[in-house]
């Protein structure tokens, strides 16, 4: 999470870069992709269940790409800055986002 200075009312306004909707999925990476431009996020699951977590970006995304940890695309998830992902117990999911 960041912050930025309300210069209007003078208040400490808070924004996150990226949401899940679930809070056993944990933010493990985020950082600039190696080959493309764009970003990679890495997420896991930390519970013995099944979950499924809504994931929003607070800002205009034009691709999300399921990815290997290498950062190889496999398949293409989405072009909304907001979708859905269900994750295996135990699962890492790694997304290029561009």
């Amino acid at each position: 999470m960041y912050s930025l200075k309300n210069s209007e009312t003078d208040n400490l306004c808070r924004t996150s870069f990226v949401k899940s909707s679930n809070d056993n999925i944990v933010l493990s990476i985020l950082k600039v992709a190696e080959d493309e431009e764009g970003i990679i996020i890495r997420l896991y699951n930390a519970s013995n269940d099944i979950q499924i977590t809504k994931i929003d970006f607070s800002f205009v995304v034009k691709e999300v790409w399921k990815t290997k940890l290498n950062e190889e695309k496999k398949n293409m998830i989405t072009n909304s800055n907001e979708f859905e992902v269900s994750f295996k117990p135990w699962e890492i999911i790694t997304l290029f986002i561009k």
